[in-house]
């Protein structure tokens, strides 16, 4: 293998480990920040419960690993410098909102990011018909929107759910006693959204990963190597044990005022969601499944209450996500080829 291939397969893994890293860090915020916000549990048990189950779900299937693989950039189409322009542009922009302390789309942002960049490639060879897997990426775009949709509705309908339930079976107990029950369901809820999460975003860099390492010869057949798997789940484990505070005050604090029942619903409702999306092989956002749960169960709670300022600066960010990622991607790309 010349030098210049294996440096860019080291370059490809080392972006990729970045990205699992910042992906963890900033996502933090979707598995903990409901559970945190309620008070059910301490910053340091929360995070460290959500590491320990990121890492976990990381190996339940290959399914989304395989998806982003070949579901949205044809792979022959495909090389390590179209993979390193669209792994940085996701980076940048991951950490751009992180800075601002908003929710970001780390699966909108790489997405985006992979058809940025082989638009980019496809400029300079004169055409985009065999670039994409058009069936596939249909299906992507379409879970990738329509999950925070799913996200809301289960939100809304699990905390009337539990709303009636506890109301029904704990007729003669306090408040208290009630948000006492659910504050310890809900450290088992935090623990599900958690190892949904692994089982969704740990594995959107694994298939770029073994790509590479296919195209580069170092493996047989395109298949996921288990030290993938567990580079993968050990990156982003680190990156939510470390956390992501500014973003956790948004989703915990600013959209809804939480109390056990509230974060259970909403991390009831969005690991719903996101295991359904895993176990068809659909990557989705995690940030926006959660958030829309957590304003599912606001709206529930009373419609007037949810910060429509937070929101639309959240909606914002996800509505420049797509276009923002593409443009850096295939500039990136550029500069790279040039």
């Amino acid at each position: 293998m010349p030098d210049s291939q294996i440096s860019a397969l080291i370059m490809v893994i080392f972006l990729c480990v970045v990205f699992n890293f910042i992906n963890g860090f900033n996502d933090a915020a979707n598995t903990v920040a409901t559970t945190i916000g309620s008070r059910a549990m301490t910053v340091p048990a929360a995070l460290a419960t959500a590491a320990l189950f990121n890492f976990i779900g990381a190996f339940i299937s290959h399914k989304v690993a395989y998806t982003v693989a070949t579901g949205v950039v044809d792979p022959q189409f495909m090389d390590s410098g179209l993979i390193m322009a669209a792994l940085v542009a996701a980076i940048l922009w991951s950490l751009g909102a992180w800075s601002l302390g908003l929710p970001s789309s780390s699966s909108h942002a790489l997405i985006a990011a992979l058809a940025g960049a082989a638009l980019a490639k496809a400029a300079g060879e004169g055409g985009v018909m065999g670039v994409f897997n058009w069936a596939k990426l249909g299906e992507v775009i379409m879970a990738l929107f329509a999950s925070p949709l799913f996200g809301f509705v289960v939100g809304f309908a699990v905390f009337r759910f539990f709303t009636r339930v506890s109301h029904g079976v704990f007729t003669q107990v306090s408040n208290f006693q009630v948000n006492r029950v659910f504050a310890r369901l809900q450290k088992y809820s935090a623990a599900v959204m958690s190892l949904a999460h692994g089982a969704n975003d740990a594995q959107k860099t694994m298939g770029l990963m073994a790509l590479a390492l296919f195209q580069a010869g170092s493996i047989e057949k395109f298949e996921i190597p288990f030290w993938v798997t567990a580079l993968s789940a050990v990156s982003i484990s680190l990156g939510t044990l470390l956390g992501g505070l500014r973003v956790l005050k948004t989703v915990a604090k600013k959209i809804t005022e939480m109390q056990p029942i509230h974060g259970f619903s909403a991390e009831t409702g969005g690991t719903a969601v996101i295991l359904g999306a895993s176990l068809l092989g659909m990557p989705v956002s995690t940030t926006h499944v959660v958030i829309s749960s957590v304003v599912g169960v606001g709206f529930s709670k009373s419609v007037h209450k949810t910060p429509r300022d937070t929101l639309m600066a959240i909606i914002r960010a996800w509505l420049l996500t797509v276009p923002a990622t593409m443009a850096l991607a295939a500039g990136i790309y550029f500069a790279f080829m040039a």
